[in-house]
């Protein structure tokens, strides 16, 4: 072989092999580019609507809860609450066809909603007549809500970009958290005018405790950008907020034991009034989080693919 044909073969190879190299990481970048469109239209098409269903669910489940604990409850009142749900279902279904989820796996997660959603009107029912137990018909709403929240982590749990991911583990425990903070809701509301439990019932609301405060301490105050920062710190800070945590601490420790289960301090009874003020503080901390999060929005172009470490 001639010496300039050698020189120049020792040229094009590389450049031949830099190419194909290139066109390989292209194509990498088109596809993830792809499934991040995806799961932003994913995100903004189911995730929002789920969102409101989870939110009208969970209050029409703490009002069921003291209807049958013996708390007078208005019939107006309990009317409105099952019409914003039915109103929230109706946009979810709207939202929703099988198959449209970016995966299997959430998809199957949100005919499990569209499925328990069919058998809201029976457990009204059996709650209006009072046939049937309060602990079967909590159950449902708890379950469905569940379904929700194992939703958004399996609809986030596959993104790729490491900043991104961050972000949704911080939303995936927003959701989390505030169903704890529900379910003690709802508890607090089963213990009735008699603000008695039963031993079962307090170890759950122990328990919801513990994880919401976790959850808020480790995996989430720590990570949230400074515009929701600031809404935690406003409604940390707020009467109601310190109302909440005083009437848990005094649950935690100012119980009595009786025959009849566990009774509850008075403290408990401005649990609703607080929670009236703080209810809506939580939900528009969520819901603010939750626009700013990746499943809501397009990326920003040149966004870092991490900010922080988390725990652990």
């Amino acid at each position: 072989m001639r010496l300039r044909t050698l020189l120049i073969w020792l040229a094009v190879v590389p450049i031949v092999a830099l190419g194909v190299q290139s066109a390989l990481a292209a194509n990498r970048l088109l596809e993830q580019s792809g499934h991040l469109r995806a799961d932003v239209e994913s995100g903004e098409r189911l995730g929002v609507p789920l969102y409101r269903l989870m939110v009208a669910m969970q209050s029409e489940r703490t009002l069921t809860a003291a209807h049958w604990a013996g708390t007078a409850v208005p019939e107006d009142v309990m009317r409105e609450r099952r019409a914003a749900t039915d109103q929230a279902a109706t946009g979810f279904r709207r939202s929703w066809a099988p198959g449209s989820a970016v995966s299997e796996v959430a998809d199957r997660r949100l005919l499990e909603v569209a499925q328990g959603l069919d058998d809201l009107d029976a457990y009204r029912e059996r709650t209006d007549s009072g046939s049937g137990s309060a602990d079967s018909t909590l159950v449902y709403y708890s379950g469905v809500i569940g379904q929700m929240i194992r939703f958004y982590q399996d609809e986030l749990s596959h993104m790729e970009d490491g900043g991104l991911s961050e972000d949704t583990r911080v939303v995936t425990a927003m959701f989390a958290a505030s169903e704890m903070v529900a379910q003690e809701d709802m508890i607090l509301a089963q213990a009735g005018p008699s603000r008695t439990l039963t031993t079962s019932r307090f170890a759950d609301f122990v328990n919801a405790v513990g994880a919401q405060r976790y959850l808020y301490d480790t995996w989430i105050v720590p990570y949230l950008p400074d515009a929701q920062n600031d809404l935690y710190a406003q409604m940390v800070r707020s009467g109601a907020w310190q109302t909440k945590m005083r009437i848990e601490s005094a649950v935690l420790a100012e119980q009595s034991i009786t025959d009849d289960g566990v009774k509850l301090p008075r403290d408990v009874n401005g649990w609703r009034a607080a929670q009236e003020q703080w209810g809506p503080q939580l939900s528009t901390l969520n819901a603010d989080r939750s626009r700013a999060g990746p499943c809501w929005r397009a990326p920003t172009p040149g966004r870092p693919t991490s900010r922080r470490r988390s725990p652990g």
